[in-house]
């Protein structure tokens, strides 16, 4: 644009327009046990794309469900309607599941104990815990009063 003052002078103006830069606010780097879905989340802008697309569920949306299969670096491009765009990432660490083995299914006579017993953690947690001797030990001592199912939560290192 040329603008001309009251003198007859010339001279020309440029606008400049500053565009605020982007500032990614994303999930933080995250560990889970075995390959289970986790959402990922980006904001910040108005595009997304991540990568590596494979294993999430839409990769152009901000906040994709992944399911790596083993460790993972998620990279994720956020723009806005300008084109301006800023990078970042966030790593999922895909731990083994603990290999567990436990007690078989048993009969016992009204009265009796029976142990239990199950292997491949480091801690343990038994349901019910109501006729347990002690429902966080690896080989608790049951004395069910009635036919009972007991579930084991074993957790690894």
């Amino acid at each position: 644009m040329i603008a001309t003052d009251i003198n007859g002078c010339k001279d020309s103006i440029v606008k400049i327009v500053i565009i605020p830069e982007i500032i990614i606010r994303k999930s933080p780097n995250k560990s889970l046990c075995g390959s289970s879905p986790i959402q990922l989340l980006a904001a910040g802008g108005t595009i997304y794309s991540w990568s590596p697309a494979a294993d999430l569920d839409n990769p152009n949306i901000s906040n994709p469900v992944a399911t790596p299969l083993s460790s993972t670096t998620y990279y994720v491009t956020v723009s806005n309607i300008q084109g301006c765009s800023e990078n970042d990432s966030i790593r999922i660490t895909v731990n083994s599941l603990p290999v567990v083995s436990k007690s078989k299914d048993d009969s016992v006579c009204q009265n009796s104990n029976v142990p239990l017993f199950a292997t491949g953690g480091v801690s343990y947690a038994w349901t019910p815990a109501a006729s347990l001797n002690n429902p966080n030990i690896a080989n608790p001592i049951a004395k069910p009063l009635s036919t009972t199912t007991y579930i084991v939560k074993v957790t690894n290192a």
